[in-house]
């Protein structure tokens, strides 16, 4: 009652009913567990701090610094999958509903509808972190950190999250698809990071100098605040610098929120980017080549007949009908979207290569591949859930049953522009590995037969990991209505099955530190936890009536690939307390 009062006598409507479609979702659950699994991680890395297992294990003195880092970029992840989803989401479901329209007919003006919705991005991304930084913020003040360090860290919590909600409602003001739109905001953030560094590269760009030591790291002005943090961080000194280097990101932000406004005045009915009425572009050749040639033969009648060649496109064919429909409304399924992804990820490495030192830029490789997949496995979940959840949203389900086909034709034919997608997302991520064998300056294993089995076994594995990813998008597509919902529902799975089983490992590995013997002998303890959440998913999935054996194969199948994951990480584990052990007897005995 009092929500209704309040949207019924608040100036605000558009951002309560953002904010009252959030909390009256099944949204919550997946919001305080992310919360609850940041705050248990970060909180164990505390404890394993304070406690001396890793400053043993790396031979320093630990002052909270490289953990509030880590929680830093765990936060920055939570707010571009979120704000970037939430965002892409906000304006193009308007335009889908066609009541945006209805929204500028009342006394909301343009600037009302902007700032409400990226208010309520904004607010919805921060809510995701403000819980577990608060907990953890407070156990590192309590531990003697630098009060410095944790207003800086908020502070470029704060400054992130506004410059991702406004670059998606920027994107989604233009684009009227919620998936389109999100694969122009992660590629727009591309071009920024690769972009204007070849720019200053050549010269065209000046140094910014007068940040200390960020001219020679990163010249990209909307960033730069990144590395000038993480030195007030680590140093504790440089606080006015950082201040002033948190001003070009703001501006940025309020150019890209007036640029969502002109475009919702300039396109109020349509958007600049229309994916129902963008055709395939080899009938558009075709139909300027017929125009070409009858204008060059002077036939009277040639816009007659491209006005009919234009309807005749238009028109559903005979076969597979919805799967036309899916790649005819998806520009993401068309190659020169993943050959402009593959020029920025060779840009980026270029100029990454240019930037780093050798063994930075060989360390940064590794992570760069790993970003990438998870992108990939980002837009596979969008993808599915656009195509899936659209039809319940639109109401068009029940004719889609009326149509003489299959319910498992219909779901092939659905999920044409996701498999389209999943392997050109392959075809990238291909380039990425290859220029990562060439580029690598630390890796002796080049162009050979090794280098090529590394290459073949990595994109196999992320083959797999992406067809279950979209097997579970289905299945929880299916389940429920609204892309929002269908979105978080999904991530909510992926995350539950790709982070719970780490969690013992961790919890292993600061409890009893670098005893090898023990960890070696309560390592099954580990594998308990992935064996419990595929189970558990793998029942569910076998009591879905849309099942089927595939399902099952690709259960078992990652289940064997979470195993072998963490049999590489006790490997690793026990080589780094090992080694660790290594160097503190040599010193004892010196």
């Amino acid at each position: 009652m009092l929500r209704r009062w309040l949207a019924d006598r608040c100036e605000f409507p558009l951002f309560l009913r953002e904010l009252r479609g959030l909390f009256g979702s099944r949204f919550r659950l997946g919001l305080w567990l992310v919360t609850v699994l940041l705050t248990v991680v970060f909180l164990l890395l505390w404890l394993g701090e304070t406690g001396g297992v890793l400053r043993q294990a790396s031979g320093s003195r630990f002052r909270g610094q490289w953990t509030l880092l880590g929680q830093f970029l765990a936060g920055c992840v939570v707010l571009a999958g979120y704000a970037t989803t939430a965002g892409a989401a906000s304006i193009s479901q308007e335009r889908e509903r066609q009541s945006l329209e209805l929204l500028l007919l009342t006394r909301m003006s343009v600037f009302q509808v902007v700032w409400q919705k990226f208010a309520a991005v904004l607010l919805q991304s921060l809510l995701l972190v403000v819980p577990c930084f608060l907990l953890t913020s407070l156990a590192y003040a309590g531990g003697g950190s630098s009060l410095a360090g944790l207003l800086v860290v908020w502070l470029l919590l704060f400054v992130v999250g506004v410059q991702l909600a406004a670059s998606a409602v920027m994107c989604s003001a233009l684009i009227s698809s919620p998936a389109i739109s999100l694969g122009v905001i992660w590629f727009f953030w591309m071009c920024l990071l690769a972009i204007p560094g070849l720019l200053e590269d050549v010269g065209i760009l000046p140094q910014w100098y007068w940040f200390r030591g960020a001219g020679a790291v990163l010249g990209i002005l909307p960033f730069v605040h990144f590395p000038v943090g993480f030195s007030v961080v680590v140093t504790g000194g440089g606080v006015p610098e950082f201040l002033l280097s948190c001003v070009p990101p703001l501006v940025l932000s309020v150019l890209m929120l007036l640029v969502a406004v002109e475009g919702i005045r300039r396109w109020p009915g349509r958007a600049f980017l229309n994916p129902q009425s963008v055709q395939v572009p080899r009938r558009w050749l075709e139909r300027r080549i017929a125009g070409w040639i009858s204008r060059v033969r002077g036939r009277s009648d040639s816009r007659a007949a491209v006005d009919s060649e234009v309807r005749e496109s238009r028109q559903l064919p005979e076969r597979d009908p919805v799967r036309w429909r899916e790649l005819a409304r998806n520009p993401q399924t068309r190659w020169h979207a993943h050959v402009l992804y593959c020029v920025t990820v060779l840009l980026g490495l270029l100029w990454l290569r240019r930037q780093l030192s050798p063994l930075e830029f060989a360390v940064s490789l590794p992570v760069l591949q790993v970003a990438y997949g998870l992108l990939s496995m980002l837009m596979v979940v969008v993808c599915v859930c656009e195509a899936l959840a659209f039809e319940r949203q639109q109401g068009t389900r029940d004719l889609l049953w009326l149509m003489p086909i299959s319910n498992v034709e219909l779901l092939r034919q659905k999920l044409a522009g996701a498999d389209r997608v999943l392997w050109l997302l392959m075809l990238s991520n291909m380039t990425l590995a290859m220029s990562r064998l060439l580029l690598d300056p630390m890796s002796r294993i080049g162009l050979s037969v090794q280098g090529v089995l590394y290459l073949v076994s990595g994109l196999l594995l992320l083959l797999m990991v992406l067809h279950l990813v979209k097997w579970l998008a289905v299945w929880q597509s299916l389940r429920c209505e609204g892309l929002l919902r269908a979105l978080s529902r999904s991530m909510l799975v992926v995350t539950s099955i790709f982070v719970v089983p780490a969690l013992p490992l961790v919890v292993e590995v600061l409890r009893l530190g670098g005893d090898s013997a023990v960890l070696e002998r309560r390592w099954f303890l580990c594998c308990c936890s992935p064996l419990l959440v595929w189970l558990a998913h793998a029942s569910r999935l076998l009591r879905w009536r849309g099942g089927s054996g595939v399902l099952l194969v690709m259960a078992v199948t990652g289940l064997v690939l979470w195993l072998l994951v963490l049999l590489w990480l006790r490997r690793y584990c026990l080589r780094l307390f090992g080694s660790s052990e290594g160097r503190g007897d040599d010193g004892g005995n010196g």
